[in-house]
């Protein structure tokens, strides 16, 4: 656990520097705003064993007032796991691993 949540934890700072960049670089410029979002739900297996599905995005805002709106709104939602037994704490993640 603890090696994925630090390969994990490099790859999220990697992404988040990349959209830091093109934002300030590319979109910004522009009027345009892009963030990392994502959604975790939770299904039950046949011996309740926890099963986590994923929807991972992109999202750009285009106006002012969606740029506003957008930059307020979590990077995670839904289910977020905190980093139980060495793992990676979602919380601090900018996209569910």
């Amino acid at each position: 656990c603890a090696e994925h949540r630090k390969t994990i934890m490099a790859w999220d700072a990697a992404f988040r520097s990349w959209q830091a960049e093109f934002n300030a670089q590319v979109l910004q410029p522009k009027g345009i705003f892009c963030k990392s979002q994502s959604l975790c739900w939770v299904t039950r297996g046949p011996k309740g064993e926890k099963q986590r599905h994923y929807h991972r995005w992109i999202a750009f805002a285009f106006s002012a007032d969606a740029v506003g709106n957008l930059m307020h709104q979590p990077h995670l939602m839904g289910d977020i796991e905190s980093g139980c037994c060495g793992g990676p704490n979602e919380f601090e993640c900018c996209m569910h691993p």
